[in-house]
């Protein structure tokens, strides 16, 4: 009888909140594919307590990327730090597959190093849209895929503050100890103007930023389902870049509206909609913030008596449009994304599967996200 594989030896750069509120719990309990080796973050109190809560010895806990891929003897690292392109770019050349945060990066160039870094090693890299690996979502894509008479599709978020869920359930460490000279946001920002070319108004970060911190789900889980849109018709912005609403040309066939929405509500209104000819399918997915909460397929089927059904009724159209109406729901499972998509990760590291989440993916929706913010500038 052959012996299990051993666990993938794991180092996580960036300890913040969704590293502390859901990596590291699950990592933890998929002990049996990982063992959670080494941590990297630059705040020397979030490092010190990560390091105490999640049992990884004082030698395993790093100030930087390249210290910790020298040393802790990983085979992948997940970067959840604020740049993403940097850790990336060294864990790859230092030969370990990396599991990486969404955004991508901040700029197309950064993508094409991580991309250029990723052929060179011939490791895996792969896209952390924990969204793709949702049982609903799944079951919707499947659903669409049986389908040819979609004619339009809708993603829609609007949503309260992360701490409107997490203050309830989870408390996160946060220190304001980072050493002189680690700005790392500052660096993010220049990289933001200069993959708008110089747009720097407030207006311009806002929306752009936006967009990959919050968007990049609903542009993947478009993408995971229709492909890129052909091209973004028109954009719009509102309250400073607080609103803002897109026009997707996906050809003769298909329309599609992407929108966004900061609330002062502790309300998580996320919704990817599919319209057809005869069926209407609604994915409602809660806070990622909240473990194991499910998202919910919401149904619209023709049911009922017909035509044939009602001579009384002789001007009733034939098909599906003269039954009745049915409304259903349907939650496939209880499974977290997260988690699913860590098993998906262990897996094309041991065998050397192709991610379902490419970095061609993460690239494609910073590139989107750069295009739908010109857009809604050019007004």
């Amino acid at each position: 009888m052959s012996s299990a594989p051993r666990p993938i030896r794991i180092g996580i750069v960036g300890c913040g909140q969704i590293a502390q509120i859901m990596h590291l719990p699950h990592l933890r309990q998929l002990d049996e594919l990982f063992q959670l080796t080494a941590l990297c973050d630059v705040s020397p109190g979030v490092l010190a307590y990560c390091g105490e809560r999640w049992h990884v010895e004082p030698a395993q806990r790093y100030a930087s990327t390249e210290a910790m891929v020298e040393r802790a003897g990983l085979d992948a690292v997940l970067v959840c730090d604020v740049l993403h392109s940097d850790a990336s770019v060294t864990a790859l050349n230092a030969g370990c597959h990396v599991l990486v945060e969404k955004p991508m990066a901040h700029s197309l160039q950064e993508c094409d190093r991580m991309l250029e870094a990723a052929a060179k090693s011939g490791k895996t890299l792969m896209m952390a849209y924990m969204k793709r690996f949702d049982p609903a979502y799944e079951y919707a894509q499947a659903r669409v895929a049986k389908r040819s008479d979609v004619f339009h599709v809708r993603a829609h978020d609007f949503v309260g503050p992360n701490g409107a869920f997490t203050g309830d359930i989870h408390r996160t460490a946060v220190f304001k100890d980072i050493p002189p000279g680690n700005d790392a946001r500052e660096v993010m920002r220049k990289r933001m103007s200069q993959a708008l070319e110089g747009r720097s108004e407030p207006v311009a970060g806002h929306m752009y930023g936006t967009l990959l911190g919050l968007c990049t789900h609903d542009l993947t889980i478009l993408r995971g389902m229709f492909g890129s849109p052909k091209r973004v018709k028109s954009a719009l912005y509102g309250r400073g870049g607080r609103t803002f609403h897109a026009l997707l040309d996906y050809g003769d066939q298909i329309t599609g509206v992407f929108e966004y929405a900061n609330l002062k509500l502790k309300k998580f209104d996320e919704v990817l909609s599919i319209y057809a000819d005869s069926e209407v399918i609604h994915v409602k997915f809660p806070s990622p913030y909240v473990p194991f909460a499910p998202t919910v397929v919401e149904l619209w089927e023709p049911d009922g008596p017909g035509k044939a059904d009602r001579p009384d009724a002789p001007d009733l159209p034939d098909g599906p449009a003269g039954q009745g109406f049915k409304e259903s729901f349907v939650m496939p499972s209880l499974d977290e994304a997260f988690r699913r998509e860590l098993q998906h990760f262990a897996h094309c590291v041991r065998t050397g599967a192709k991610p379902r989440t490419t970095p061609e993916d993460g690239r494609e929706d910073v590139r989107m996200c750069i295009e739908m913010t010109k857009a809604a500038l050019q007004g």
